[in-house]
């Protein structure tokens, strides 16, 4: 008989989703319409927090008592759970509906497809896709910003009477979801308010909005609580909300990114269509085989367009259209025209050629026109079409020039192209493209000896042959070879069904071939069919002499060669070198063969300070960055150079390889073998849901041995599967070792001898990981670190049952090791995973560099030269700390650092008035964890700005900010009161009238909170009277700059003095203190106190009028007493 089952429900648990709340979803977990008989019972799995798991529980009670008939109908009594926790009945109340509201956008798990998938934001998230599919567009947005801005409020609000007026043993447990609301909810209506300064090309509204909006998102990220052995930050929205500010973040960057370049050209991608699948990047990208593509509707209608436009008017020389896709060029208009938007915004057609608009290629030349942006916009209707464009090319070839190694592919006779696809897709250097094949008599089959092969052209040094087939269209079993002639030819490597075989191995061919050894019931495909030749390319090659400029370069990871051809020679005063891809640290450079001594070797970073390579090995005196390497003849003869080759090697971080393995690949099982899959970097890229494969049974005293990227220092190590992984290590050691040969045991499981068939990792030694449910590992931590090059694999027992494989090798709980070795930024302070120096200068707002200390430096070092005589610095500075900016320059053959003031706004641009060219940019600070999110440097017309300080006779460095134009700044505006005047209108007499001068004002604007400048009411005596002495006022000394959180406020005292003197009295004496630049090096560098006093000449227009001889003071004193008796008899006449 069969006996009613309870059940486990793993819901609301929030396990796999920590960070969130689930108030929702039940319907996916409590089925409708289930059979109450085979059941005796429910218990739901709860959340952490006890309250907000409530909601699941009154959900689970009413399904127990009386089943729902449908999803909709489990969705109500979700929905009525919000009025019985909070009210304890089922109406609704304010306080309920603001709860369930927030519980709209706390449902999904935010986890992968081992769980159900539950829907959040559900009536939200189109609206989201909607806006932000427009704006990318560039078209419209003003309707749907107000619509969106009505939605985000509605959330803020109902974070913000929850949190002061909800159940108080609910906000207990939830009140760091509600400050993430509120603090999300703020960030997002900046962001908006950021899309109309996109509008409106205001560029102070947009930096301000953008940074509000990024402040506001990084507090949001703040509200940390406890979750069992550790803290979490909270967050609602996970699965529509927090996407969609991401993308807006990322879009609003790109804007800023205009502001911080002004000298840059930026193109945007436009069309008046939705959907679309592609963009920029695509169109821009030289490779006709992308492609932008709308496919909804399947229609193209009159006055649909597609184009680029740009951040400031582009002179035009050559224009491009490619319209359509390489598998379909009829995806275009039907009738169209190409138009561009001239300076006054108008339209204009370009006439000649004349084309009907369906083309798949148009091209205009010698257009010489000045244009805003570019279009092809439908003049006709055309149905059954998607709408598409490979490239839009604005004075450039449509096509990039490939820098692979040119080949020409040739099919065996028995096979034939399918569907459309041909050779260019086997050579295009693209993995996403693939070539189809199939047996020339028809059949879906690839037969025996079928071949695709490789012609070079003549016979070259091939170092390395890479073949990549499709993921199930594949050879099982193959051959690689080679031949100079096309008819002898020599195995290479063979295939076993991997889809991707990269040999590197130096061979002499012409011809290169993948053959087919097993008769195949499927097509073939192939998606890259390349080689790598010593025969280098002109790329680096930096020389003045037009002959020599294709002398070939060999170059790979660390290593630089110029292939010298014999005869070369140099005439007076010129030069043969490179020029590498980007400042490296300098190892080596040699020259191979017989030097001639004539010629001079040297070396620079920056193309203006030149180093001897004879001097490379003093580090004491030499530089160790190095960009550029050149032979140089400094004599007034022709120099033959007798050397074969130029050898520049650099420091570098190299892939984890595989360096020995005694491990085969299974003939059957072996698809998944990291050997085939070229997988390696998994083991190490922090994701654990990836699984790399050993594809062969352990054997005791086998091993895998990788070798490491870069020499480590190693205490710990921690090896991951997931739960149900059967392919795991039973009996062995992992263990390190620096040479090679002489091992060091970290993790060890098993005991040695060989196990029964069995399926259990937490029977053979693994641990179920409590922070990362899902997931086992083995671990071993050493008593003293070791240093490592090696780390090995080894087999202890035999187990011929299952393979070996990991997820993750965590080295010192994940410590960070810098992926690329790259000096173009250094610094003290520290990096971190994603926290590069490099942020500085990569061209993304919405990277940063955070300082991990609270004192440090980085040097941003250039290395082309450049005219650029500004730096513009996007920056947060936590209140207290102190920065500064520094500029190295060279100035005829001189180099010197300029110190270009404090950082005193977030967004500051600073001006290099010395004329020389700029090296080097340095950044100090002190006082807390600067954060610098981009530097860049642009070349604009110096104009004339006051001196901020002086100190001597030298002129202080000059900091320009830019100009406040009566927009807002990040949080809050300027507030700049002048109190209301109140003195005479006129004046009696010979009198002057009083003069008022407005204050100057001289303060910045920071990121948050505004600078206060308020000048009080004045309430002092009008005049003195007799010889009394004018009071003396000082102005008081302002000692602060204004950083990125807390604005300075600096408020001047009440003035009690007189505004007049009267008779021959002196004027009043005003001290206007010195603006103190604050420094980060030491006290000598403070500008001392100085105290200047401004004082006028007297002279008759400047000294006030004589009113009588020496007995008008006593005739003042008794009009004063009068006046006085006079006011008192008023008031008891009144009072009476």
């Amino acid at each position: 008989t069969y006996r009613p089952v309870s059940l486990w429900i793993n819901w609301p648990v929030t396990d796999n989703s920590k960070q969130h709340l689930i108030l929702g979803g039940g319907e996916k977990f409590l089925h409708p319409n289930v059979d109450p008989s085979l059941l005796s019972g429910i218990m739901l799995n709860p959340m952490q927090q006890s309250e907000p798991s409530k909601i699941a529980l009154f959900s689970g009670a009413q399904y127990s008592w009386k089943q729902w008939k449908s999803e909709e109908e489990a969705k109500k009594i979700n929905d009525i759970a919000f009025n019985f926790v909070e009210n304890g009945h089922f109406e609704d109340s304010k306080v309920s509906a603001a709860f369930r509201e927030l519980g709209k956008h706390m449902i999904n798990q935010n986890m992968d497809n081992r769980v159900v998938k539950l829907e959040e934001s559900v009536d939200l998230a189109p609206k989201l896709t909607d806006f932000m599919t427009k704006l990318k567009a560039g078209q419209d947005v003003t309707a749907e910003r107000a619509a969106l801005r009505a939605e985000f409020a509605k959330i803020k609000e109902a974070a913000e009477l929850y949190k002061a007026s909800g159940d108080k043993k609910m906000v207990a447990q939830i009140h760091y979801w509600l400050d993430n609301a509120i603090d999300q909810m703020n960030a997002l209506d900046a962001f908006l308010t950021g899309t109309e300064a996109m509008a409106t090309n205001d560029a102070a509204k947009l930096w301000d909005s953008y940074y509000k909006g990024l402040k506001l998102y990084e507090q949001s990220q703040t509200h940390t609580f406890h979750y069992v052995d550790h803290m979490e930050r909270a967050e609602l929205g996970v699965q529509h909300i927090r996407p969609f500010i991401l993308s807006l973040k990322e879009v609003l960057a790109s804007e800023v990114q205009k502001v911080l370049h002004p000298d840059q050209i930026i193109s945007t991608f436009i069309t008046n269509r939705t959907g679309v699948e592609g963009g920029l990047a695509e169109v821009t990208d030289g490779d006709l085989a992308t492609h932008a593509i709308i496919k909804s509707p399947n229609s193209i209608k009159t006055g649909d367009y597609i184009g680029m436009k740009f951040n400031k008017p582009v002179a035009i020389q050559t224009l491009t259209f490619a319209m359509g896709t390489q598998a379909n060029p009829r995806d275009t208009f039907s009738k169209a025209e190409v138009q561009y938007l001239d300076e006054n915004d108008n339209w204009v057609t370009l006439k000649e050629p004349s084309y009907v608009g369906n083309e798949s290629l148009l091209k205009f030349e010698n257009l010489n026109i000045k244009a805003k942006a570019v279009r092809m916009i439908a003049t006709a209707d055309r149905e059954n079409t998607w709408f598409a464009v490979q490239e839009i090319a604005v004075n450039r070839p449509v096509e990039k020039a490939r820098s692979q190694q040119a080949t020409t592919v040739s099919l065996s006779s028995n096979l034939v192209y399918k569907l459309n696809t041909s050779a260019r897709q086997i050579t295009d250097g693209k993995d996403n493209t693939e070539a189809m094949m199939a047996n020339a008599d028809g059949s879906n089959t690839t037969p025996v000896d079928a071949w695709a092969q490789l012609d070079l052209g003549e016979v070259k040094s091939v170092t390395k042959v890479r073949l990549r087939q499709g993921t199930g269209d594949k050879l099982a079993t193959g051959v690689l070879e080679y031949s100079t002639d096309g008819t002898t030819w020599q195995e290479l490597d063979r295939l076993s069904g991997e889809q991707t075989k990269e040999v590197t191995r130096a061979i002499n061919a012409r011809y290169i071939r993948v053959r087919n050894t097993k008769a195949l019931d499927l097509w073939w495909r192939i998606q890259d069919f390349s080689v790598e030749t010593r025969s280098g390319n002109s790329e680096l090659t930096d020389t003045n002499v037009d002959a020599l400029k294709e002398t070939p370069v060999v170059d790979s990871l660390g290593s630089y060669e110029l292939q010298i051809p014999a005869g070369t020679k140099l005439p007076a005063h010129s030069y043969l070198g490179m020029k590498l891809d980007r400042i490296h640290q300098i190892k080596s450079i040699q020259l191979q063969g017989q030097a001639n001594p004539a010629l001079t070797l040297e070396y620079s970073a920056n193309a203006q300070e030149w180093t001897p390579a004879s001097q490379l090995t003093d580090r004491s005196v030499v530089s160790h960055l190095v960009r550029y390497v050149r032979l140089v003849n400094k004599t007034d003869q022709e120099q033959a150079v007798t050397a074969t080759s130029l050898l520049v090697t650099t420091k570098e971080v190299q892939p984890t390889k595989l360096e020995s393995t005694t491990m085969g690949i299974h003939p059957t099982y072996g698809s998944n073998d990291v050997r085939k899959l070229n997988n390696l970097d998994q083991l190490f890229d922090g994701v654990y849901n990836n699984f790399v494969e050993f594809s062969d049974y352990a054997r005791k005293d086998g091993h895998v041995t990788l070798k490491l990227g870069s020499e480590r220092t190693i205490k710990k190590i921690r090896a991951y599967i997931q739960d149900g992984t059967q392919n795991y290590l039973r009996d062995g050691k992992i263990q390190v070792s620096q040479d090679g040969k002489t091992w060091t045991d970290v993790v060890t499981v098993g005991d040695g001898v060989a196990n029964s068939t069995h399926d259990d990792s937490l029977t053979d030694g693994w641990t179920h990981d409590s922070k990362m449910p899902g997931n086992r590992y083995i671990e071993g931590k050493l008593a003293t670190p070791v240093k490592a090059n090696y780390l090995r694999v080894l087999y202890t027992a035999d187990y011929d049952a299952r393979f070996v494989g990991f997820t993750e090798l965590v080295i010192n709980d994940g410590e960070f090791v810098k992926p690329i070795n790259d000096p173009t930024v250094e610094g003290s302070s520290g990096e971190s995973q994603g926290n590069l120096y490099n942020n500085l200068v990569d061209g993304k707002v919405l990277t940063s560099y955070k300082s991990e200390k609270d004192k440090g430096e980085l040097v941003y070092h250039l290395s082309e030269p450049t005219k650029a005589n500004h730096l513009r610095l996007v920056s947060s500075l936590p209140e207290g700390a102190k920065a500064r900016v520094l500029a190295r320059t060279l100035k005829d053959g001189q180099d010197s650092w300029l110190d270009l003031g404090a950082i005193t706004s977030s967004l500051q641009t600073f001006a290099i008035r010395n004329g020389g060219s700029l090296l080097d940019v340095k950044l100090v600070w002190e006082g807390g964890k600067a954060e610098f999110y981009e530097l860049a440097s642009f070349y604009q017309e110096l104009t004339e700005e006051p001196v901020q300080s002086s100190k001597g006779e030298e002129p202080a460095p000059v900091l320009e900010v830019p100009e406040f134009t009566g927009g807002v700044n990040a949080v809050e505006a300027l507030v700049h009161e002048l109190p209301e005047y109140t003195g005479a209108l006129a004046t009696v007499g010979d009198q002057t009238a009083p003069t008022v001068e407005k204050p100057e004002f001289k303060g910045g604007v920071n990121a948050v909170e505004a600078l206060v400048h308020e000048l009080p009411e004045y309430t002092g005596p009008v005049a003195t009277v007799g010889d009394q002495a004018a009071p003396t006022v000082e102005k008081p000394e302002f000692k602060g700059g204004v950083n990125a959180v807390m604005a300075l406020v600096h408020e001047l005292p009440e003035y009690t003095g007189p505004l007049a003197t009267v008779g021959g009295q002196a004027a009043p004496t005003v001290e206007k203190p010195e603006f103190k630049l604050s420094t980060l090096v030491s006290d000598q560098g403070k500008t001392p106190d100085h105290k200047q006093e401004i004082a006028r000449q007297e002279t008759a227009k400047q000294s006030l009028p004589a009113t009588g001889e020496s007995q008008s003071d006593t005739a003042l004193f008794l009009a004063g007493v009068s006046l006085a008796l006079s006011a008192l008899f008023v008031a008891k006449t009144k009072k009476d």
